[in-house]
């Protein structure tokens, strides 16, 4: 049994696909990849933690502490900056009026319900994302049932060369208990321990072979 999490990345298994393989995706799911990213194809890699990590879905993995603390790595596609929008992950970080700490505020939920939650902190830093040079937000949020931290790790490719107007990726990976049962020392805890695998698997996962949609 391996106790040091970091160690369950050199165990664990390179995984992923091209978009447009129509050994394991049908014309339907390839056309929603198309139109989903705005891409024509890409190939999407990463190395999958099974000792540590359970697959709810290709894109939601899952890992559930003995004292009742759930980590969720929620993986998404490319996407295509296909309005030529400008990206500025500090600014907009800066502006944000929503999410405050000592403040209220609306989110969805896995259900697609709106539900209001407290902001007790919400702060940016610098990380590697899928071997680029990106950025990790940090929330840490309440709400009628649960106590959270939320990190999401954000990337913008923009070598025009390759990818025009550019690319971004991102991934959440959010820790989370029943407020009943699990305190937030118990929360960070848990992200402390499993961080080093988490952010080890995000920077080193990639998208390659990127094909732009034809105008």
């Amino acid at each position: 049994m391996i106790t040091d999490p970091v160690k369950a990345y050199d165990y664990g298994k390179w995984e992923g696909f091209n978009s447009t393989d129509k050994k394991i995706f049908d014309k339907k799911t390839i056309k929603q990849y198309q139109e989903g990213t705005g891409l024509k194809s890409f190939g999407y890699y990463y190395v999958f933690p099974a000792m540590f990590f359970s697959k709810l879905n290709y894109w939601n993995w899952q890992n559930v502490s003995s004292d009742g603390v759930i980590t969720e790595i929620f993986l998404s596609t490319p996407f295509y900056n296909k309005e030529n929008v400008k990206f500025d992950f500090e600014e907009n970080f800066e502006k944000d009026t929503i999410l405050v700490a000592g403040k209220e505020f609306e989110s969805m939920n896995d259900m697609g319900k709106l539900q209001k939650a407290f902001c007790h902190k919400n702060e940016l830093n610098l990380a590697t994302v899928f071997s680029g040079k990106g950025y990790k937000t940090t929330l840490v949020w309440e709400d009628k049932f649960e106590n959270g931290i939320t990190d999401n790790y954000y990337v913008f490719y923009n070598n025009t060369a390759v990818v025009g107007n550019g690319v971004a990726v991102s991934v959440k990976v959010r820790y989370h208990g029943d407020k009943d049962e699990v305190t937030f020392e118990q929360l960070e805890g848990r992200r402390y321990y499993l961080k080093g695998l988490i952010e080890k698997i995000i920077s080193t996962a990639r998208v390659q072979d990127i094909v732009l949609l034809k105008k």
